[in-house]
């Protein structure tokens, strides 16, 4: 993500799963005292930790990362975005994986242990803060040790977001599968080196599953000045309203993020998720 001196600084950041488990699965995850990430929330003192939470008829379990550390383009926010939203999951009863300045390795390897975890029956959620590319329509996240020389170099060592997808599906037919991606979504390579060989990615979800966007397609997001990112505070302060639907929730937030940010960020969401839920 590039950085915008004069104006909100892209970024990346969210903790929207809280909100949609809580009002399509009948979790009650948090309340307007808890939702001002203030935080009077335990967070986990330990990177790479796990705590075990879990209550309820189903297993929930969480994969969060945040990472800042990037050897070009640090980021400010994404630590305690996912710090956060890792504390206020495991205060909503979720078994939570959590991982900080992230390699390539470690969150395939954490992927393979959320999976393992959920078993045949269980809630999953995955949370991410830290850079992320869209590439001839495939949207990427960057570990901290991603080579971004050219599209293939950064195809090569960033993660898909529909091998997540297909990772937490895989073995869970039809269970909930969440995805929060706070990121970045824009092409940094000109065209003339666009890797436009390769097949376009496409915007197609497994049976109940939900992925939300801090932003649009091919467009940054913007980390802004405060504790935290611009869409992130935006969500934390809608999700206090009561009796709000899921679509309410999200258009306010859409609405709030792209006004303050002058319409360069416009936040969205794709879901397959069943009313039954």
């Amino acid at each position: 993500m590039s950085d915008v001196s004069d104006g909100p600084k892209p970024m990346i950041k969210n903790l929207l799963v809280v909100c949609v488990l809580s009002l399509l699965l009948d979790i009650a995850l948090i309340s307007p005292a808890t939702a001002d990430i203030g935080l009077s929330v335990a967070l986990p003192e330990v990177a790479n930790g796990v705590t075990d939470r879990t209550t309820g008829p189903a297993k929930r379990v969480a994969l969060v990362i945040g990472n800042t550390e990037y050897a070009t383009r640090p980021l400010r926010t994404s630590l305690q975005d996912a710090r956060s939203v890792a504390g206020l999951l495991v205060s909503s009863g979720f078994e939570t994986i959590t991982l900080e300045n992230a390699s390539s390795l470690q969150i395939r390897r954490a992927l393979d242990d959320l999976n393992t975890r959920l078993g045949k029956d269980g809630i999953g959620l995955f949370y991410f803060a830290g850079h992320g590319m869209q590439l001839t329509g495939n949207k990427v996240l960057l570990p901290i040790d991603a080579a971004t020389e050219t599209p293939l170099a950064v195809r090569q060592s960033s993660i898909d977001v529909n091998d997540i997808i297909e990772k937490m599906s895989n073995g869970r037919r039809g269970q909930p599968n969440l995805l929060i991606i706070d990121a970045c979504l824009s092409n940094p390579f000109p065209p003339t080196i666009s890797d436009g060989a390769h097949r376009p990615g496409k915007d197609t979800l497994p049976d109940q599953t939900l992925i939300a966007f801090s932003t649009s397609s091919g467009e940054l997001a913007f980390e802004g000045n405060g504790k935290h990112s611009i869409y992130t505070a935006e969500l934390i302060r809608v999700m206090t309203v009561a009796d709000l639907t899921v679509d309410e929730i999200f258009a306010r937030v859409r609405l709030a993020v792209t006004q303050k940010t002058g319409y360069r960020q416009r936040p969205w969401s794709l879901s397959s998720l069943q009313k039954r839920l």
